[in-house]
């Protein structure tokens, strides 16, 4: 008898221990699960992704294209910018650390500190495959392809707008209320302008002119291979840069306009009062500009050339920003945190959802990839179902 409960002893510890193994096991495959990068849980093993209900995102004709749970990034560094180009995403921490991704996979193609992390960074912009980064009064160019910085300019005064270039030249606007064109070679400065206000904002060039806005309010084109003006345009407020596309030139301002004006000619086409201050470049697709209006709306406009006055196909109350395009449809995200689908055609909202843990969005107008984030490092890739 006592073998026998002796027995029964060594039976009950044997079993809790292979309870206890499959247990660890399990949380060492939970484990690795997590920390593979550009990959999204499956259906059956949760009822939502970075916080969106999977119900939801079914709803609306979407699904998971890669999820990234979180971004390798040093100890108090938080994601600041994200924007995307050439099927390339990036994203930028406070400490000016660069990361790019494969915007279809989600792999980690390279990531590249650029410089002072406590420097300050204007919007990066981009020439053919090449980044154009100011991190305080040092200009770069970076490899889209790896990373790697082929060209460096140190500058001789602060930037106060992002910059351009053509073949053998770049453009930045400075705070002693210049804009000069330099010898990418070396920096030397073939011209500069003294201007009536800071230039500010974005830079846009076309066609042998380069664009640039000041604080003053006004708009001045130039000849890029001299100082000579060719046309220039006004508003009554402050402007946040230009954007030109398809002999369009749009021009936002906060005196609640938006300017489209012929790219060449400088001839006004429309201008559409928004009821708000516009701060921010309208987002461009082949038909369509998507345009905020600051705490307000967001706005979708006809932007074809034949269009009378930019005819408004929809604005969407507490819209923030565009999100992405599937031929009819857009996708947008509001103030609220609310991912929307709009209907180009007829102007009205398809759906909408909670998107609580989101504070980063992409504004994507070369396919039909969403792209979300939050400051901690989670990165979350959508597309429609049908593609």
């Amino acid at each position: 008898m006592n073998n026998f409960y002796g027995f029964q002893h060594w039976v009950r510890r044997l079993t809790g221990l292979c309870v206890l193994l499959s247990l660890i096991c399990a949380g060492c495959q939970s484990g690795t699960k997590e920390k593979s990068p550009g990959v999204a849980p499956a259906a059956s093993e949760a009822t939502r992704v970075a916080g969106i209900p999977l119900k939801m995102l079914d709803e609306a004709n979407l699904r998971v294209n890669w999820l990234i749970p979180k971004l390798a990034m040093s100890r108090g560094r938080q994601l600041k910018q994200i924007f995307y180009h050439n099927g390339q995403l990036y994203l930028m921490d406070n400490g000016n650390t660069l990361y790019a991704f494969d915007g279809a996979k989600g792999i980690l193609r390279w990531s590249r500190p650029l410089g002072d992390s406590l420097g300050y960074c204007q919007p990066v912009e981009f020439y053919q495959d090449r980044l154009l980064v100011l991190l305080d009064k040092t200009y770069m160019e970076l490899s889209e392809k790896d990373g790697r910085i082929s060209h460096k300019i140190q500058l001789k005064f602060s930037p106060t707008t992002s910059a351009a270039r053509t073949k053998d030249r770049v453009f930045v606007g400075s705070n002693n209320r210049r804009f000069y064109s330099l010898r990418r070679e070396d920096g030397v400065t073939l011209w500069h302008s003294v201007q009536p206000d800071e230039p500010v904002g974005r830079i846009a060039i076309h066609q042998g002119n380069v664009y640039f806005t000041c604080k003053n309010g006004t708009l001045y084109v130039s000849r890029t291979d001299k100082r000579e003006k060719v046309w220039q345009g006004a508003t009554n407020g402050d402007m946040c840069g230009v954007v030109i596309d398809n002999g369009q030139c749009f021009l936002p301002s906060t005196d609640t306009a938006l300017y489209c004006f012929r790219t060449k000619s400088g001839k006004p086409m429309w201008k559409y009062l928004a009821g708000g201050p516009l701060v921010e470049a309208p987002v461009l697709t082949e038909r369509f500009a998507y345009q905020g209006v600051k705490m307000s709306s967001l706005l979708c406009m006809d932007r074809r050339p034949n269009t009378d006055q930019g005819a408004v196909k929809w604005e969407l109350p507490s819209g923030y920003c565009m999100l992405a395009e599937n031929g009819s449809i857009s996708y947008a995200m509001t103030l609220n945190k609310e991912l929307t689908l709009m209907n180009n055609d007829t102007g009205k909202r398809i759906i909408s959802f909670y998107v609580p843990d989101m504070d980063l969005y992409v504004r994507n107008n070369e396919d039909t990839l969403i792209f979300l984030a939050d400051k901690e490092g989670t990165i979350l890739s959508l597309r429609p179902k049908s593609l």
